[in-house]
């Protein structure tokens, strides 16, 4: 092996180890100390995407949504295919309450990745707040094809359903999501189907 392999593998080494201890801070919530070693381990290697998904998750955490951002574009200019960089991208909008660019993210995460249900789930969700609930609801059957027993995604269909009037169709889902974990269940997923169920008696 040549000097320069050696010194390239090192190299790879030390951003690797710079990487973990940066991990190792976020967990303990110390997150300036993991952003400094983060940026250690970009500096060693700045093609390195992983490091920049991971700062852009600590800087999110820390309501630094436009650096973030900065982060997800570097990480998509390394690996323009990059699903998670672009979900990722979707979920900082998304939590700015900016639906719109969040779908736009969503959609190439999914163009990537049309299995990803997380992306479709956030996709829907971004369509309920936007008052699209048959979109919406078209990106929570996409979800439940691919993850069928996650019963958050029956919530949340049941939510859209519920808010079209569709109240008996609302009330199937919510009991979807109290079938497949009963003891685990969110109080959340009962109150809606009480709602779902008054409204109902109401209108026969």
């Amino acid at each position: 092996m040549g000097l320069f392999s050696r010194k390239k593998e090192q190299s790879s080494d030390d951003a690797s180890k710079w990487l973990q201890k940066g991990n190792e801070f976020c967990n303990l919530g110390k997150y300036e100390d993991a952003i400094k070693c983060l940026d250690k381990a970009i500096k060693i290697n700045p093609h390195d995407a992983v490091a920049y998904h991971e700062k852009s998750r600590i800087l999110h955490t820390l309501r630094k949504h436009k650096d973030a951002i900065k982060c997800l574009d570097k990480a998509i200019k390394i690996y323009p295919d990059d699903w998670y960089a672009w979900y990722g991208k979707g979920m900082v909008y998304f939590f700015q309450h900016r639906y719109e660019d969040a779908i736009k993210c969503y959609d190439r995460s999914i163009e990537i990745d049309p299995n990803y249900a997380n992306a479709l789930e956030f996709k829907g969700w971004a369509f309920s707040y936007l008052g699209k609930y048959e979109d919406a609801i078209k990106c929570y059957d996409r979800s439940i094809e691919i993850d069928p027993d996650n019963m958050h995604i029956w919530k949340y269909k049941g939510d859209a359903l519920y808010n079209l009037g569709k109240y008996e169709d609302a009330i199937k889902c919510y009991d979807r999501s109290i079938e497949i974990d009963p003891d685990n269940t969110w109080i959340e997923h009962h109150s809606a189907k009480k709602l779902a169920l008054k409204k109902l008696n109401k209108h026969e």
